[in-house]
């Protein structure tokens, strides 16, 4: 069941909604602006607006929750599922 909750927040992390575009949008700017003026510490404040966090850590929890599967499928046994996880 918490495997099953993880998967729908995850999921909701991973849409791109009207304020997901506007800030990564904003933040791409912000960024251009830093390295065109070459001020680095404006360029890492737009990471700080760069709403990618979430949908980058949707990403790795769905990477690794097929990795898992597909090993778990080739290899049935109990001792290797317990390997894996």
């Amino acid at each position: 069941m918490r495997e099953q909750t993880l998967s729908e927040q995850f999921e909701l992390n991973a849409r791109s909604d009207q304020p997901f575009l506007v800030l990564t949008l904003a933040a791409g700017i912000i960024a251009t602006l830093g390295l065109l003026a070459n001020s680095s510490a404006v360029a890492n404040g737009a990471m700080l607006i760069a709403p990618w966090m979430l949908p980058l850590r949707a990403a790795a929890f769905g990477i690794l929750e097929a990795a898992l599967m597909t090993y778990c499928s080739r290899n049935d046994s109990p001792q290797h599922i317990s390997l894996a996880l």
